[in-house]
């Protein structure tokens, strides 16, 4: 039975045209599993989740898909909201407890955990549907935004930024999915330019808000709406997932029979479907290798510590427990890492890896260093410190727009690399307190110009290698790469900042104020309270421009190799490729 489309002048003015495609073609180089090698599906190799949304997207009308695309903005909208308020927030509440140093550890135990959640994730929709696993994600979201609100130590909130990141992570995650379930290939880098530009209005609103909420009535009260506002946003897309699977069922196109198993058989059905060994030993490798490495970057003598020295081996032994158990027992693997062997999967991978973890090495105390240096407040240092942002959103729909119209993805990925340097080193060179802001910004653009192109085509690149079946997983990998850059390059830059600017306080602050060391490195509040142009000032001043340049040299270091990962990539032209099945943009 074909879908019934609306009227094709209806909404025609806000989506391309919409094709419905039964079996596709693959173009040359493209990853095909066996099954699909003459573009025939083996349905008893397809997981439920993922013949639940063919069956679902079979059954849409036009209106149907603008419908859910309006939803899924929406949602992405509050999540940057939450996301700007919260990086603008973080420097104020560890300092409230005089942890100010605390920044880059609390965002490194949230991309460890972004790096590893997304498999779970992956596998989970695949297995039980799209709608379940975005579900529990907005749970997860929403108890950390509480968690938030409530703790009263530096300790509570980092717990808190680990369940409001797996659920960060798991929406968008699953809604990026969602946008690749319901889009052709030469169309997605448009659509997912979509699915970023709230940043543009955020990069304004977030940071005025949490300014607003912080003088009026405190940042847990920025927390708690956030909180209240999360399930209600998010309460849209359930809907649509829920009535679209309702009418799916009724036209014929999703036919669901029970398991007839018993309790016992679906948790050893479950168990192994999900490789939960596998995920306990890949989760705990990632967390006991990365956590202590930087728990150890407080100081030297912490490489030396039994514990740090015992977490790291676990986490090494699980990891290679988990090469083992994939490779030789697991019935289902948890992952399919023989995609990881393509060069265009694994290129990706590795590229977006080193931009996240080049970008994080200078940025995780970039606001800091505006309001100290710069004597900027907290909205107008978060505007400066969002110009990224924007850009990226901005240059993301211009590459989207070239994708769509002429198919390529790797000479522009080529392209933006050097210009992604040349950002960086003029970062290095005007990162000096007597620079103007101006000279500041001007680097920040041209690093959001290719940022934007970087960003899409390594997705374009890892989606082009993989069938529909395979496309939540190559989007998990990139995802896992690119968290595990993230906690790298903050691994780094706290590293750098832990050594450097306490050291270079003591050194040039008058002898009267060397008592002042400790109670000035803990605290961005205290920092702000001494005057511009007082000698204390000054010397907080100079410490600070000394640690961003070295964050900057780490960090150009890091792109220089970034061009062999795109030599990787093989030359596909994109308007060849298609691959899913229904209504589609």
């Amino acid at each position: 039975m074909a879908p019934r489309l609306f009227e094709k002048k209806t909404y025609k003015f806000l989506f391309p045209k919409v094709e419905e495609k039964g079996e596709e073609k693959m173009s040359e180089g493209a990853y095909t599993s066996s099954a699909e090698t003459l573009g025939q599906v083996n349905e008893e190799n397809v997981e439920a989740g993922i013949k639940q949304v063919q069956a679902i997207t079979s059954s849409w009308s036009r209106f149907d898909l603008v419908m859910a695309y309006l939803a899924v903005f929406l949602c992405f909208f509050m999540l940057s909201q939450q996301q700007q308020m919260a990086m603008t927030l973080t420097p104020y509440v560890t300092s409230a407890f005089a942890k100010h140093a605390l920044i880059g550890t609390t965002q490194i135990m949230a991309n460890v955990t972004g790096a590893v959640v997304k498999l779970p994730i992956g596998r989970a929709i695949d297995i039980w549907g799209r709608m379940p696993g975005y579900i529990l994600m907005v749970c997860f979201c929403t108890l950390g935004v509480v968690m938030m609100a409530l703790c009263n130590s530096v300790e509570t909130y980092a717990a808190a930024q680990v369940f409001y990141w797996i659920g960060f992570h798991g929406i968008t995650y699953v809604l990026d999915v969602f946008l690749a379930d319901t889009s052709s290939l030469k169309n997605r880098g448009w659509i997912f330019a979509f699915s970023t530009s709230p940043f543009i209005a955020t990069a304004f609103s977030g940071p005025s808000a949490a300014r607003a909420f912080y003088l009026a009535a405190g940042w847990r009260w920025a927390f708690g709406t956030c909180a209240i506002a999360c399930p209600i946003v998010a309460s849209p897309v359930v809907y649509i997932f829920a009535r679209s699977r309702k009418k799916a069922k009724k036209l014929g196109y999703l036919n669901e029979k029970s398991s007839n198993r018993t309790l016992l058989e679906s948790v050893k059905y479950y168990v192994a479907r999900f490789d939960l060994l596998g995920m306990i030993l890949c989760v705990a490798a990632f967390a006991l290798i990365l956590l202590p490495t930087n728990i150890a970057s407080f100081s030297p003598a912490l490489w030396k510590s039994p514990p740090i020295i015992a977490m790291i081996v676990t986490g090494a032994c699980s990891a290679i427990a988990f090469v083992l158990w994939e490779k030789f027992w697991a019935p289902v693997c948890f992952a399919p890492f023989h995609l990881l062997s393509d060069r265009m999967v694994l290129g990706g991978c590795l590229l977006s890896l080193i931009t996240f973890c080049s970008f994080y090495c200078w940025d995780v105390y970039f606001v800091s260093y505006l309001q100290v240096v710069h004597d900027l407040d907290i909205h107008k240092a978060g505007y400066i410190g969002n110009i990224f942002s924007i850009g990226t959103c901005v240059f993301s729909f211009l590459i989207g727009g070239l994708i769509r119209a002429c198919g390529i993805f790797k000479w522009p990925a080529m392209a933006a690399i050097p210009v992604q340097i040349a950002g960086i080193t003029l970062m290095l060179f005007f990162r000096r307190p007597d620079a103007s802001l101006p000279l500041i910004i001007v680097p920040q653009i041209l690093i959001s110009l290719s940022g934007g192109t970087i960003a899409i085509c390594e997705q374009m690149a890892v989606m082009a290698a993989a069938s529909q079946s395979e496309t939540a997983i190559v989007l998990a990998f990139l995802g896992m790469f690119s968290s595990l850059g993230a906690s790298l390059g903050q691994t780094v830059a706290s590293a750098i900042w832990m050594s450097t600017f306490p050291r270079f306080l003591r050194l040039y602050l008058p002898e009267d104020a060397k008592g002042k060391t400790a109670e000035i490195y803990a605290s961005l509040k205290t920092q702000l309270e001494y005057p511009m142009g007082s000698p204390i000032r000054d010397v907080i001043i100079r410490a600070y421009a000394i640690g961003q340049q070295r964050m900057l040299v780490a960090a150009m270091a890091l792109m220089a190799i970034a061009v062999f990962c795109v030599i990787m990539w093989r030359n596909l032209n994109l308007r060849k490729v298609q691959q899913n099945k229904g209504v589609q943009l």
